[in-house]
């Protein structure tokens, strides 16, 4: 397959990264603004001298938030692979085009209904079904008009991964305009949303490149595609270690979220305005470290585990030291150096699964991002129930620092990506499953194949 040149290729760059950046921006808006909800905080007996509200009490997370955003994790991780098969079979553009129509919803609920607690639910659920249809999908789109692994298409993605800033942005804006505008701030992204879906419209296709010259229509491997491929993408070992990485590198992020503007309140009498500008940092240095990412990866070649190592690594340290923050400077800073670490890590992860994607399964793409935001969408689950007991005498988020640099001893394992067949579950049951071999073939496209089954004997 050779890259698609022209108008085509840019305008769908540019959409999916575009429906990137809303996803990130709706949910990270409301971020600063959940320490105005009554409900959102709850009183709990004293375990810190800091955090302390009056004599007996401190003030974290209420359970109720914990379990909003909890939903999002929870709709996400059920609706990725069935978003990845989708995409599959009728191509990535339809599934983009679902997650937009969901965004535009939210928009309007927010918008116009307010932010009662029910509202808020509805919207965070509604939130994992944005994420399954365009977080990874997007990626997948964008990865998709390459042929191969390239510095453009590095700096591509490193510019699309820059949505991670966006949630950090959006709050900062966010912070600065519900003063005047209150709830009807969501209503501005209702432009923005129909823009993408016009531009989504005039290139849209029910196929995907890759999956179009995978074996020059053959229905053999149809029938594969939909039953042994699948389970082998499911099983590979390597994918559930990207997928392991990403969702650690993630759950500081997403167990912030929920109890980030309460901490600030109660630790440092922050509000809206002041945490805006720590996320406003926030997106900086994620933005830094995803650019600087792309410019490193290409030189690394085969030894990019060494770098998603390091980045895990820093990515822990500072949760281990940001409990005990003398002032909101300071733990301002640690965030960032967070978000700097976990950004790196990510974006690593995310060229790792494309290259498993390329050399193992090119007819089941979507289906590999789709397992890569299972880890994505494990961390935003997990994330809020550890909310409320973020800070205080467990610091748990020192205990999610340290699971951050444990896991990247696992990267030593995520080396040969681009062999044809990586260590795989399934291998372990040959009387169990089909044996699936890849046969490159000579004479046809870079990226064409040959599928042979076998049935064990007897």
């Amino acid at each position: 397959m050779a890259d698609i040149s022209g108008k085509t290729k840019w305008l769908r760059i540019a959409t999916s990264i575009g429906a990137l950046y809303l996803d990130s921006c709706l949910h990270g808006a409301i971020v600063p603004i959940v320490a105005e909800w009554d409900w959102a905080a709850t009183d709990v007996p004293l375990t810190t001298n800091r955090s302390q509200t009056n004599g007996n009490e401190e003030t974290r997370a209420s359970f109720a938030i914990g379990a909003i955003f909890l939903s999002t994790g929870l709709v996400e991780i059920g609706l990725s692979p069935i978003a990845g098969m989708t995409a599959d079979q009728f191509g990535f553009d339809l599934v983009i085009l679902i997650g937009l129509l969901i965004g535009i919803l939210k928009c309007l609920l927010f918008g116009l209904l307010g932010t009662s607690i029910v509202i808020v639910s509805t919207n965070r659920v509604l939130q994992g079904a944005l994420s399954a249809c365009t977080q990874t999908i997007a990626m997948a789109r964008i990865r998709d008009v390459y042929a191969k692994a390239s510095p453009e298409c590095a700096n591509v993605m490193a510019i699309a991964l820059c949505k991670m800033a966006f949630n950090f942005f959006a709050g900062l804006v966010i912070g600065e305009l519900y003063g005047y505008l209150k709830y009807r701030v969501f209503l501005l992204f209702l432009p923005i949303s129909l823009l993408l879906i016009i531009g989504v419209l005039i290139t849209f296709r029910n196929d995907n490149f890759h999956s179009k010259d995978k074996s020059n229509g053959k229905d053999e491997c149809e029938q594969n595609s939909s039953g042994a491929v699948r389970w082998r993408v499911i099983c590979d070992v390597q994918l559930m270690i990207v997928t392991t990485c990403c969702m650690f590198s993630t759950l500081g992020q997403s167990s912030l979220e929920p109890s980030f503007a309460v901490w600030m309140k109660s630790s440092f009498e922050a509000g809206p305005k002041s945490t805006g500008v720590i996320l406003g940092l926030c997106g900086v240095a994620s933005i830094t470290s995803s650019l600087a990412s792309a410019q490193i990866q290409p030189a690394l070649q085969h030894r990019s585990w060494i770098f998603c190592m390091a980045s895990l690594c820093t990515a822990g340290v500072p949760l281990l030291l940001v409990n005990f923050s003398p002032n909101i400077v300071v733990a301002g800073v640690a965030l960032c150096t967070h978000l700097f670490g976990a950004t790196a890590a990510r974006f690593t992860l995310l060229m790792m699964c494309s290259t498993i994607a390329n050399s193992r399964y090119p007819q089941s793409y979507g289906l590999v991002f789709a397992m890569f935001n299972v880890g994505w969408a494990a961390s935003f689950l997990l994330g809020p129930l550890l909310a409320s007991y973020l800070f205080g005498s467990v610091c748990v988020i020192c205990i999610i620092g340290a699971a951050c640099i444990a896991s990247s001893l696992l990267t030593v394992i995520l080396q040969t990506l681009d062999s044809k067949q990586g260590p795989n579950i399934m291998d372990c049951f040959p009387n169990d499953y089909p044996k699936y071999q890849i046969v490159t073939s000579t004479g046809g496209p870079p990226l064409s194949y040959e599928e042979e089954i076998q049935q064990p004997k007897d």
